[in-house]
């Protein structure tokens, strides 16, 4: 049995986003009365951490700079990694940190997706590659320290059908930049 099929009998579907529904209703025509949406949540271990020494820890392991940006997610296409790559590109050669006099890095958190090469290529490529870290993978226990340790999350994500990077970092007190797309000006807000 395929998916159209189980979703037309299902008595009930739980959506994780008001996006994900109309997606359902669009593309599965299933009635809206039948799709019931609840959201996720975070854990209260993504809060604002404050022990200095468990940060320093993370901050080696990963070998994090001082300052930096962040995005925390697969990589891959969808996800706007080198749309992100053009944007921090714009940042440092326009000038505008040089305002500040803090050298902001990108850290790029997370394991490789599908068609992923095309994103490593364009940092390689970048005039400001010796910036841009590729982290791999993250452990879980690991992760509320990493949105502790930026200085912004950026998730420019093409579709989401809810995205819990946003989430969790806004949970930390990070500032938070999303793309205006699916489910993530729901995830977000204002």
């Amino acid at each position: 049995m395929n998916a159209w099929t189980e979703a037309k009998r299902a008595d009930k579907i739980i959506a994780v986003s008001e996006s994900t529904k109309e997606d359902l209703v669009g593309l599965y025509k299933i009635e809206p009365e039948k799709i019931e949406v609840i959201y996720s949540g975070v854990g209260e271990e993504f809060k604002k951490l404050k022990v200095k020494s468990l940060k320093l820890k993370v901050r080696k392991k990963y070998n994090l700079p001082e300052k930096f940006i962040l995005y925390f997610g697969t990589i891959e296409p969808r996800k706007n990694i080198i749309g992100l790559i053009k944007a921090f590109e714009l940042l440092k050669n326009k000038n505008y940190l040089s305002l500040t006099t803090i050298h902001l890095s990108l850290v790029i958190a997370g394991v490789k997706g599908w068609l992923y090469q095309d994103i490593f290529k364009a940092a390689r490529e970048s005039k400001h590659s010796q910036d841009i870290i590729f982290t791999g993978f993250i452990e879980e226990k690991d992760k509320p320290w990493l949105y502790n340790l930026a200085e912004l999350f950026v998730y420019p994500s093409f579709f989401e059908g809810f995205g819990f990077p946003p989430l969790e970092a806004m949970a930390c007190g990070l500032p938070t930049i999303v793309s205006h797309s699916s489910s993530l000006p729901e995830v977000v807000g204002d």
